[in-house]
């Protein structure tokens, strides 16, 4: 069904985040690229909108990313500060996906959590700050933008 809707479906494993989710829960990465930096989801919450800053930079250095990366990153950035259409077109993507998962119970319960990963995702030591419960109603807005990191969304209808 992600793959429907324009997404990647990578499954992974990371205990930290199983230890919070009820027994049985899946987790899925939906990123189709190296990352998801000029996503539509919490873009409110970032500046994704102004230039690369010198402290932007610095901050992927110290993380441990690669010149190559970094250069992949900036393009990105750059491309997506362009891409208004696009972001219309995914927050639609996402705002279908997530109706037809909530209204047909596709998963049981369906949750989002948006991190920026400092390590591999498998090993990240994820401790989620809150929860949060989303209704359809609230999904059609602009809450995609408005997510924040570090919650765990979980959606109802």
């Amino acid at each position: 069904m992600l793959t429907k809707h324009g997404f990647g479906c990578r499954p992974f494993q990371n205990n930290f985040i199983l230890k919070q989710i009820p027994k049985g829960g899946q987790l899925v990465n939906t990123t189709v690229n190296q990352c998801d930096c000029g996503s539509v989801i919490a873009s409110a919450s970032h500046t994704s909108n102004r230039d690369i800053q010198p402290n932007d930079i610095e901050r992927l250095k110290r993380k441990g990313w690669s010149e190559t990366k970094i250069k992949n990153w900036t393009e990105s950035k750059t491309k997506s500060n362009t891409q208004a259409k696009e972001r219309n077109k995914e927050h639609d993507q996402w705002t279908k996906f997530l109706e037809e998962v909530i209204l047909e119970n596709i998963f049981g319960k369906g949750g989002l959590y948006i991190q920026w990963y400092d390590d591999k995702m498998e090993v990240e030591e994820i401790v989620f700050n809150s929860r949060e419960k989303v209704t359809l109603t609230e999904l059609k807005g602009d809450l995609l933008d408005k997510l924040n990191y570090d919650i765990l969304y979980e959606f109802i209808p």
